[in-house]
């Protein structure tokens, strides 16, 4: 350290960082202000610095000394990359501008409470909870960014847009909990981690036509969702859109296979299209009050209370279906016809309780308004006999 404190470095545009001996010149400076005895501390010595612009590489030349805690602005020209947590709770930064940057580290500007702009022109990748926690954050422009790492944005609440074309990847909670999220437009991404957009209660839309994969809880409890464009998606996973109370209709052409609780919940879901989906899945469709039309003429299972308590449903056809699980219509109250006609085989049936409280099983609000089951006239006594479907016996209608 210097006896006597040097001039602090500068330029007309502020402070610019060239090593380590910079900060030792401001340490000095700081001490000749406050008496000799004053502790270099670089996360208290910079009271009085309130805006840095930075000319160089941020890894290299800022990394090792950006615990400036007063630190508001961050302005670096020529930066192509930041290091991991190298802005990291730094809650009074206000303003990251980085021109030339092509990559963000993990946790770079994670917890920075008061950050309200962030200007990436040229950001390529956005590392691990790049920006996560960062509360004030508005809106972002990544038009040349591909990847959106696990955890960037997350519980970002005041984040309403981000725009981000080309991004062709996004990781696991990656929006997570951004409550103010009104959109996630993604026209080229294919690839979607579990929980990406998890609680964005906000968000009413979201476009991803070339996903082939909804992941576990892409979007649960996204209590805005009206649409959702998913035309390339062949597998909707765990609970992926499940409490997606505003989502009234769901189309997905080219879907083989719904995992557990997929749609589970969704309370205003009125109809549902899927003509190549050959597996519903445990508890898929389970409390959708709401739904009334079903398109699944490819379907062969039905897992357990794929439909249970879907309380408006009162027709099914299922012209493929080879087996039906136990409580797959549990308290369907409405469930008058099971239409069956088209099958070439008897369907295997798993449990009695499949249509238990249902007009099917016995059940019905107006005496003598039971349900019925129809099925093809050659399989007709096959149906009846077979001991699965005894209970039913007096349901079967042949055509």
């Amino acid at each position: 350290m210097p006896s006597s404190p040097p001039t602090i470095w500068g330029t007309d545009m502020g402070l610019t960082i060239t090593d380590s001996q910079h900060y030792a010149n401001i340490a000095a400076a700081i001490r000749a202000k406050n008496g000799s005895d004053s502790v270099y501390r670089p996360s208290m010595m910079a009271t009085a610095i309130y805006a840095l612009s930075v000319d160089g590489e941020a890894q290299q030349n800022a990394g090792d000394a950006l615990a400036l805690g007063y630190l508001e602005e961050a302005k670096f020209c020529s930066a192509t990359s930041i290091r991991e947590r190298a802005f990291y709770s730094m809650t009074m930064l206000t303003l990251a501008d980085f021109q030339s940057c092509t990559t963000i580290g993990g946790a770079a500007f994670a917890k920075c409470d008061s950050l309200s702009e962030a200007n990436f022109p040229i950001c390529e990748s956005v590392g691990y909870g790049a920006f996560s926690q960062c509360g004030a954050l508005p809106h972002m422009s990544l038009p040349y960014c591909t990847t959106i790492g696990e955890m960037a944005f997350m519980s970002c609440s005041a984040l309403s847009y981000v725009y981000a074309p080309s991004v062709t990847s996004i990781g696991d909670s990656a929006f997570n909990s951004c409550f103010s999220l009104a959109a996630a437009d993604y026209p080229i991404c294919t690839t979607v981690g579990s929980n990406a957009f998890k609680q964005c209660r906000a968000l009413s839309v979201a476009n991803f036509p070339m996903l082939s994969f909804a992941a576990s809880y892409m979007m649960r409890g996204c209590t805005s969702l009206t649409g959702v464009d998913l035309a390339r998606c062949e597998y909707v996973g765990y609970g992926a859109f499940s409490g997606c109370t505003s989502l009234s209709a769901i189309d997905l052409p080219m879907c083989s296979a719904l995992g557990t609780d997929a749609f589970c919940e969704c309370s205003s879901l009125a109809s549902v299209s899927m003509p190549l989906c050959t597996m519903v899945g445990t508890s898929a469709f389970a409390r959708c009050r709401s739904l009334q039309s079903v398109n699944l003429e490819a379907c062969e299972t039905l897992g357990v209370s794929a439909f249970a308590m879907c309380t408006s449903l009162s027709l099914v056809v299922l012209p493929n279906c080879s087996e039906i699980n136990a409580s797959a219509f549990t308290s369907c109250s409405m469930l008058t016809t099971l239409d069956m006609r088209s099958v070439r085989a008897v369907t295997s049936l798993y449990g009695s309780n499949a249509f238990m409280s249902t007009p099917i099983g016995g059940y019905s609000d107006v005496a003598g308004a039971y349900g019925r089951i129809i099925v093809p006239a050659s399989l007709y006594s096959d149906f009846v006999s077979a001991s699965a479907w005894s209970f039913f016996a007096s349901r079967f209608v042949s055509v």
